[in-house]
């Protein structure tokens, strides 16, 4: 019953619903599926940028460690969006991440840039690790400009190196805070 003045209900009045009309039941079930299947599904995972470096190509790559008691292993690399170019002629760049290990086992990761990753190429170094503890030259120069550790792909190939590590992720030391121990020769 309404109130004659004000148009409203009275207090303690009931309503009376009646079931949805049989051609909206559809559509509102549909919807509601659509709703569900949306706030489940992930948006498509992009694939793989870790790129396998050539185990052929290691002990080139290695041949510039500045010390016989360092190694490199795990190298993994990020196809870059920048080219190199050396002398005018534009070689696309790879980031190369590898391990440098030391002779107790320490590893921390370096990254290079490379202008191959199946066959030898030029080879420029980037992260401080790698300008510490490889001969190879430093990247920035012309031919390597903006290059940077903040380059799109550079720690995306440090990530590919320290989630591929045996044993799993993180093993070991991270690149932050450790470096291989230093050893004196003597003659």
């Amino acid at each position: 019953m309404r109130s004659p003045l004000l148009n409203e209900r009275l207090i303690g009045e009931r309503t009376f619903r009646f079931p949805l009309p049989a051609p909206r039941f559809p559509l509102i079930v549909l919807g509601a599926m659509v709703m569900i299947a949306g706030a489940s599904c992930k948006p498509a995972a992009k694939p793989s940028q870790c790129l396998q470096f050539s185990a052929d190509l290691m002990p080139a790559f290695a041949g510039g460690l500045v010390r016989k008691d360092l190694r490199l292993a795990n190298a993994w690399a990020v196809k870059s969006d920048q080219m190199v170019d050396s002398s005018g002629v534009k070689f696309p760049a790879y980031f190369v991440s590898a391990d440098i290990i030391a002779a107790n086992g320490e590893a921390v990761p370096g990254t290079w840039i490379t202008t191959e990753i199946t066959k030898p190429g030029l080879i420029y170094s980037l992260s401080p690790q790698a300008l510490k503890y490889t001969t190879w030259a430093k990247a920035g120069a012309p031919s390597t400009a903006g290059f940077t550790m903040e380059s799109p792909g550079a720690k995306e190939s440090v990530a590919c190196v320290l989630n591929n590590r045996p044993g799993g992720a993180q093993t070991g030391t991270t690149s932050n805070t450790t470096t291989p121990p230093k050893t004196t020769t003597s003659y």
